[in-house]
């Protein structure tokens, strides 16, 4: 899921090449969730690491 993340927001940054002020202003706005999903799910990661191996 992490890299299927990464991927949408690399395209995301093409897309914003060819938009409109307030289009790209929106694809920035979700590019900010996608990085704090992407920090969420690498947190719940190792914390599922550290259980596992303790």
């Amino acid at each position: 899921m992490v890299q299927d993340t990464i991927e949408n927001i690399e395209e995301a940054h093409e897309t914003m090449k060819f938009s409109s002020g307030e289009e790209k202003q929106k694809i920035q706005e979700k590019n900010k969730r996608r990085e704090q999903s992407i920090k969420g799910m690498r947190a719940e990661i190792k914390d599922e690491y550290n259980y596992n191996n303790d």
